[in-house]
């Protein structure tokens, strides 16, 4: 604060009343208009908030402000869905129901690109894929991995009406224990 008056002047103000010339703009000194600190900080806080006035804001019809689109961190990369193993529609020496011949109440029903494994207690279907003599079963409906796990692959053999399954890998899904080495027989038609 620049003051034109004496120092004993500047601390005591006029007529030894301090505060009065602080908050009162109206006490005049050397021809200027003086005004308090605290004044001075007000009129700053005011052109402040009077430049950011011009700033421009997005209105309803209503009249009130609609808020900025907030920014955010790169958006999450979504992962794409695995690609099932390889192979196309089963070959239609396959497709039909088989029962195991340990057991004939366990029936595998094949389809062009599907399963069904059936036994007394329960039923779970899923997808399969063929490559030459190897089939995949996986997305099954009683395994809780999702591809790529919960594949499980297997060698197929055909023997006159009996099909033969020798696992390839360690089927991680329930499934291991109907179709490893076990033989299925199709009904003659």
């Amino acid at each position: 604060m620049v003051d034109d008056r004496g120092s004993s002047e500047a601390r005591t103000g006029v007529a030894g009343k301090r505060s009065a010339w602080k908050a009162n703009p109206e006490v005049k000194t050397g021809g200027h208009l003086f005004f308090g600190r605290g004044a001075i900080g007000i009129l700053a806080a005011v052109a402040i908030v009077a430049c950011g006035a011009g700033a421009r804001s997005a209105a309803t019809n209503s009249g009130r402000a609609t808020p900025a689109p907030a920014t955010s961190a790169a958006a999450p990369v979504s992962t794409p869905p695995a690609l099932p193993p390889t192979g196309g529609p089963a070959p239609s020496q396959l497709i039909g129901n088989w029962y195991q011949v340990a057991s004939s109440t366990i029936v595998l029903t094949l389809t062009a690109t599907g399963y069904v494994l059936r036994d007394t207690a329960e039923q779970g279907s899923g997808d399969i894929v063929v490559h030459a003599n190897e089939i995949d079963f996986f997305s099954g409906t009683l395994c809780s991995l999702v591809l790529p796990q919960g594949v499980g692959r297997y060698h197929w053999t055909l023997q006159g009406a009996q099909l033969h399954l020798a696992p390839l890998n360690t089927d991680p899904c329930g499934r291991i224990a109907l179709l490893t080495n076990q033989s299925y027989t199709k009904p003659v038609s």
